[in-house]
């Protein structure tokens, strides 16, 4: 059972990702961790604007929607690791490119003045083919509106 939604949630994040490059954000990289931390889904890049997903897949709203089970706990484990990933890779308003992450055909440098919090329902039948996807941007909040 385990694996299955080990499957799922990667299939779930492949859909979010696809979704994402077809509204014209740049993804940075997948499945980002900090240990002990944690780990941001997708790390996105739109404008200025750096974009945390945390995709949840689910094949109902039986148990409630998928954002639902963005608890407060999970809030704070992202935007701790999204400070981690700041302090490594952005300096002075710049992403700069580095070998320590993963970048897909990105710009060496991309600005960053903003971050924001964004989830990514994900909704699949249970043979993980997609069903919808509801992007929800700012979906909460705990971050300064302007990065500095």
């Amino acid at each position: 059972m385990q694996l299955k939604k080990r499957i799922s949630g990667q299939a779930g994040e492949t859909a979010a990702a696809e979704y994402l490059r077809r509204k014209g954000y740049k993804i940075l990289t997948r499945n980002y961790s900090e240990y002990h931390v944690g780990e941001i889904d997708i790390v996105a890049h739109k404008g200025d604007t750096l974009v945390i997903v945390e995709v949840k897949s689910r094949s109902s709203d039986t148990y409630g929607k998928p954002s639902e089970a963005v608890t407060y706990d999970k809030q704070r484990k992202l935007i701790r690791t999204t400070e981690l990933f700041l302090r490594k890779f952005v300096k002075n308003g710049i992403l700069e490119y580095t070998q320590k992450i993963w970048l897909f055909n990105v710009d060496r440098h991309l600005s960053v003045k903003k971050i924001r919090f964004d989830v990514a329902e994900v909704y699949m039948t249970r043979e993980s083919e997609l069903i919808n996807i509801n992007h929800i941007e700012s979906a909460f909040g705990g971050w300064k509106d302007k990065w500095q």
